[in-house]
């Protein structure tokens, strides 16, 4: 009865046992029976490589990819974002700055037109105070009589008369001090207020604020080009990986094959190998027993010298011109 071995191999039993050449096929077919079950165990063992290395590179394929795309995606986000937010932080630190600038300048404006106002102020007041109220005193004192009579002459009623109003002008004198002290308080509170307005806006905050914005950033930034620069690193370590896993895997496929091939040859010759008949061998006809094989021998290798033709040498220039 024929022999099955774990992948289903048939190995046919020889008859006639005892003649001499069977019994050397027989102890050669056990040299292949053995090689059949080494070559058996050995195609087992490079499957579960195969397998192994498969999943080994499968495994980095999907961390490549994983951290390709990773990289990527803080690539462009620095590109299009971190790039962008430091090229407009530097517009906005200029822009604050010339706001502090102009704001420093109108502080000053401001105090040294309070300055200014509280001066006024203070002339005016003495104006009103002392000056306008000595003069009106002066209007009423008998021993200054002359001066005014000099000063307001009495006239006939004449239109034309330039002394007529007078009497309004010195009224104005009493009176415009009073007036004016009222619109100077007026306009030092309100110069005081717009300071306090001033102050109040706190352009250094804006300052401090745009500071921050302007660090953070840099920050930011400065993460995802570190980021970048690591994923980098990691990238290209993952990628020789990958290399080494594939090269790995390729040797683990061909390993698999080529036994596959010993495999398939063994079996072939174990069915050839016992009980041969050369279909070739002619023992009716009038040639030789074997011209019919020698023939095929010949058709075989005039295929096998097609098939392994080398390739045309090129001619060289000194070549062409021989």
């Amino acid at each position: 009865m024929p022999k099955n071995n774990k992948n289903n191999v048939t190995i046919p039993e020889c008859g006639d046992m005892a003649n001499d050449t069977q019994k050397s096929i027989n102890a050669l077919k056990k040299v292949y029976c053995q090689n059949i079950t080494d070559a058996e165990n050995n195609l087992e063992k490079l499957k579960i490589a195969f397998e192994s290395t498969e999943e080994i590179y499968k495994s980095r394929e999907r961390r490549l990819l994983a951290t390709r795309e990773n990289y990527q995606l803080y690539v462009n986000t620095e590109v299009s974002f971190g790039s962008q937010l430091m090229q407009a932080n530097d517009q906005i630190k200029a822009g604050v700055g010339n706001f502090k600038t102009w704001d420093d300048a109108l502080a000053g404006n401001l105090k040294e037109i309070f300055n200014k106002v509280k001066t006024l102020k203070s002339l005016v007041e003495d104006l009103w105070k002392s000056k306008a109220a000595l003069l009106a005193s002066k209007s009423h004192d008998t021993c200054s009589d002359a001066e005014w009579s000099a000063i307001s002459p009495k006239t006939d009623g004449d239109e034309d008369d330039p002394c007529n109003e007078i009497d309004q002008a010195i009224s104005d004198l009493f009176t415009m001090p009073d007036v004016l002290s009222q619109d100077v308080n007026a306009i030092f509170k309100s110069s005081s207020d717009i300071i306090g307005i001033q102050k109040f806006i706190n352009t250094g905050s804006i300052v401090e604020l745009q500071q921050t914005l302007y660090t953070s950033a840099q920050e930011f930034d400065a993460v995802l080009v570190a980021t970048i620069a690591s994923r980098k690193t990691e990238l290209d370590s993952y990628q020789a990986e990958l290399k080494t896993a594939l090269a790995a895997r390729t040797t683990a496929i061909l390993a698999l094959y080529d036994e596959r091939s010993t495999f398939a040859g063994i079996n072939t010759t174990l069915r050839k190998i016992c009980c041969p008949k050369c279909g070739c061998v002619d023992d009716d006809g009038d040639g030789g027993r074997l011209d019919k094989c020698f023939d095929e021998i010949c058709k075989i290798c005039g295929e096998v010298k097609g098939a392994f033709v080398p390739p045309p040498q090129t001619l060289t220039s000194n070549d062409q011109h021989q």
